[in-house]
């Protein structure tokens, strides 16, 4: 008997060709209903299935099921494609669960390293020593009160302004070094939580937002600590060379890097998780103007940095110094101390609420930049908020606070050393580089965020090729 689809010789008693496996009776088995129907049926005459769909119920020979799963098994790995939504599903949490775990580790070795040295051309004498945020609960105090128990030993009188004033700084950073603590362990465990959730599958909140809020408190926290201390001083005379400074350690500078690189990869994975919608032009603009209000604001949070004066010494010896405003502070109480006719020249009380009320709006300052850096990066991975634009607004207001009440607390300092200046060739000035540039920059951001709000605020051009597209569907 010979097939009649490929003439194959088969025997007498045989039901399926032994070459192509078909029936050699012409007909075939509907894979749904199984009843026999004519080989070429499009469809199921007794149930309507279309054939081709389902598989026979005979068994096909070993060959042709090889060749059939060889076809299918090629065709798989030429049509695959990769999944990018289910790779962004677990980078971004990944990403926040590394930068939340980073923030609570490294913020306990948040430390600054101080070193006093003096160097005359051939041999360097000097000393250094490291403080953290723990020395701000005990050791700040203790020395403080050993320095006044030295005074009363030595019969050295002091006044009440003296003794008080000593403590404003140890206070500010107990203050500060408590709420950066307290803040970064809080959001960095809640942040922790949610990222762990998310990568298990049992919620789609990321913990994002809650990882880069504890970034942005153990940065902001870095800096308003370092503000207390930051300072750098170089006095030249004939013999010798004098240098004082206070940097931040390694341990700082690892957790900062370390940190804002996972927080890069999280708003870079969220970026590219827009897909094509990032070639609209809109999109573009937005991206690009968040571009510059990143650089303005880190170029802020750098400067924020620094030490925030400038004084300049001409005398006897030229001396540079670049004063945190708590070092300005005891320039004033050191002069205060050893000057008996201080209260008749300026209000030394008042000189020292204008002081810590200037800290106090740079340490909201740096909170304020440090928020508004973040946000710019997060406009580049979402839609526009209006929030941004209102921290922008306080982040323009406090910074000119900050240098309004610098001028005014230095302008007391000047009053002061112009009158001694009287009696002696020393010349003192201080310059206002630091306030004045934060200032001009956060007016600068300010009017990026505007923009960024008005191309958000209009409505995108209608696509008329579309809509008549959807009226014809419809219709």
């Amino acid at each position: 008997m010979n097939c009649k689809f490929c003439f194959t010789e088969n025997p007498d008693d045989a039901v399926f060709c032994k070459a192509c496996g078909k029936r050699l009776d012409g007909t075939a088995v509907c894979g749904s209903c199984s009843k026999q129907i004519p080989a070429d049926s499009a469809f199921c005459p007794y149930c309507g299935v279309m054939q081709g769909k389902t598989q026979p119920s005979y068994a096909p020979p070993a060959a042709a099921k090889a060749e059939v799963v060889s076809a299918q098994a090629f065709e798989g790995v030429k049509t695959r494609k990769i999944d990018f939504e289910k790779i962004f599903r677990y980078a971004i949490p990944a990403a926040a669960l590394i930068v939340a775990l980073l923030s609570l580790i490294f913020v306990f070795f948040i430390g600054f390293k101080a070193s006093a040295y003096a160097f005359n051309g051939v041999t360097r004498v000097g000393d250094s020593g490291t403080m953290n945020l723990f020395y701000y609960f005990g050791d700040a105090y203790k020395e403080i009160s050993e320095l006044l128990k030295n005074f009363e030993a030595e019969d050295m009188a002091y006044s009440d302004y003296f003794a008080s004033a000593l403590y404003i700084p140890a206070e500010l950073g107990t203050v500060v070094a408590g709420l950066t603590l307290l803040s970064v362990c809080v959001l960095s465990i809640f942040a922790l939580v949610y990222s762990v959730l998310c990568l298990m599958g049992k919620t789609k909140k990321t913990g994002g937002g809650l990882a880069i809020a504890s970034f942005v408190a153990y940065l902001a926290g870095a800096l308003a600590m370092y503000a207390l201390n930051n300072a750098y001083m170089k006095s030249v005379s004939d013999y010798y060379t004098t240098v004082v400074d206070c940097t931040v350690d390694g341990a700082t500078l690892a957790g900062i890097s370390l940190c804002s690189v996972f927080a890069i990869l999280y708003f870079g994975f969220n970026v590219a998780r827009r897909g094509r919608e990032l070639l609209k032009a809109r999109t573009i603009v937005q991206c690009v103007l968040s571009l510059a209000g990143f650089g303005i604001l880190v170029a802020i949070v750098t400067l924020l940095a620094k030490p925030t004066l400038s004084m300049e010494i001409a005398g006897s010896s030229d001396s540079v110094c670049n004063y945190g405003l708590m070092y300005v502070l005891g320039l004033l109480v050191a002069l205060c101390q050893g000057w008996d006719e201080s209260e008749a020249v300026l209000n030394r009380n008042e000189a020292t609420a204008y002081i810590v009320i200037a800290y106090v709006m740079l340490a909201i300052t740096i909170v304020l930049a440090v928020f508004v850096l973040a946000g710019f990066a997060k406009k580049m991975s979402q839609n526009n908020s209006k929030r941004h634009l209102a921290v922008c607004v306080l982040l323009s207001v406090f910074a000119l606070l900050f240098m309004v009440f610098t001028i005014v607390a230095c302008k007391e300092l000047i009053t002061a050393s112009e009158y001694l200046g009287n009696e002696s060739d020393d010349s003192l000035s201080f310059v206002y580089t630091v306030p004045i540039a934060v200032f001009v920059l956060s007016i600068v951001a300010l009017a990026v965020s505007v923009v960024q709000c008005c191309i958000a605020g209009r409505k995108p051009p209608v696509n008329t090729v579309e809509v008549a597209a959807e009226v014809n569907v419809l219709s």
